[in-house]
């Protein structure tokens, strides 16, 4: 400590409080950890203008319907609507770039809109532009995200699922939850040490 401040200006928390943007709330009688990002997301709506939704939406990414009675279900083809100038190209990565990091943090429930956006940003449509508008009106919907870890016996668990052929241009996606447990065979939910979603 008293090296760095000899050249840097620097602050100590002894109670681990903060660290890299999260707010850590320590609960030892219950064998919990909370963390946070409480105001970030208010702030990144504020710098993308986007402060009060369309409309109130319950779902990160826009999903495709079924259809019914239908024995071969196909992906939706390829997006055919113009492409954006590269100023709108930007706000789309700033905006992913932007939520990816509260997504890997404390909000999982955005990396599978994070990771469609993003494989179609290095040459967005208003289609995908339509995407990110659904998806700041999801963010604008909800409220903060607090995520809980619970001690265990460090017993890795997961979850795990794949589409096949699910995405334009023959791609598919897979997706995962794993977390540490007490009980391999009916493990209750704890805080992920990873998450994947993944195209």
């Amino acid at each position: 400590m008293n090296a760095l401040k000899e050249d840097y200006e620097i602050s100590e928390d002894w109670e681990g409080e903060k660290y890299i943007g999260l707010t850590i709330d320590w609960d030892y009688e219950n064998g919990e950890v909370h963390v946070s990002m409480p105001g970030y997301v208010t702030k990144a709506l504020q710098q993308f203008r986007h402060e009060t939704p369309s409309k109130n939406q319950d779902s990160p990414y826009p999903w495709n319907p079924p259809k019914y009675r239908e024995k071969v279900q196909y992906a939706k083809g390829d997006d055919d609507t113009p492409t954006l100038d590269d100023k709108q190209k930007k706000f789309i990565q700033q905006v992913t770039g932007k939520f990816l990091f509260y997504g890997r943090a404390v909000n999982l429930t955005i990396l599978t809109a994070i990771s469609a956006i993003t494989s179609q940003q290095s040459k967005p449509t208003e289609e995908t532009m339509k995407r990110v508008k659904h998806f700041l009106d999801y963010c604008v919907s909800q409220e903060d995200v607090v995520v809980t870890y619970r001690r265990s016996n460090m017993k890795l668990t997961g979850y795990s699922n794949a589409g096949y052929l699910n995405k334009p241009k023959l791609r598919s996606r897979v997706g995962g939850h794993f977390y540490m447990s007490n009980n391999v065979e009916h493990p209750p939910n704890n805080g992920a040490v990873l998450n994947m979603a993944q195209i």
